[in-house]
């Protein structure tokens, strides 16, 4: 969001390729949390400070984390774990501490949408209004933060 890196994925690794250094940088190897796999499509906090990830272990485990993209040692906070499919997208309020993402709903059986706060421990809860019988997938908050944008249908 600030302008000065852009993150991508290279196999279990996020790099950051700073724009005005012309250099990239190692901001998180996925190997110190065990992760076989990150998911390409992370997304940077407002504040260009963290980074929200889908980590993908062996066994189908799949996680939502957070990592700090400052100083040597990047920290990883677990915000769920589980077998669970969770879909690789991720929207960043942007002036709230809320992060939104898909992900499978055991008891309706389709993608729903939950949110947690990223200062806090609390799990990830489901979003309130959304329609519980439709998958509702990939997510995009407006530049004001007052609506989410989001794609649902029956596939």
């Amino acid at each position: 969001p600030d302008g000065k890196r852009v993150a991508f994925t290279e196999g279990n690794v996020i790099k950051a390729y700073d724009v005005a250094a012309d250099s990239i940088a190692t901001l998180f190897d996925g190997e110190s949390a065990n992760y076989r796999e990150i998911s390409w499509n992370m997304s940077w906090s407002p504040d260009s400070e963290q980074i929200c990830l889908k980590g993908i272990k062996e066994g189908g485990v799949q996680e939502v984390a957070l990592v700090g993209t400052s100083g040597a040692m990047p920290d990883l906070k677990v915000v769920h774990s589980g077998k669970t499919p969770i879909n690789a997208d991720f929207a960043w309020h942007p002036t709230e501490d809320r992060v939104v993402f898909a992900m499978t709903n055991p008891e309706r059986g389709f993608l729903q949408l939950y949110e947690f706060n990223p200062n806090k421990s609390d799990p990830p809860r489901l979003v309130k209004g959304q329609d519980p019988a439709r998958n509702n997938t990939d997510v995009c908050w407006t530049p004001d933060g007052k609506r989410l944008i989001v794609i649902t249908g029956d596939y």
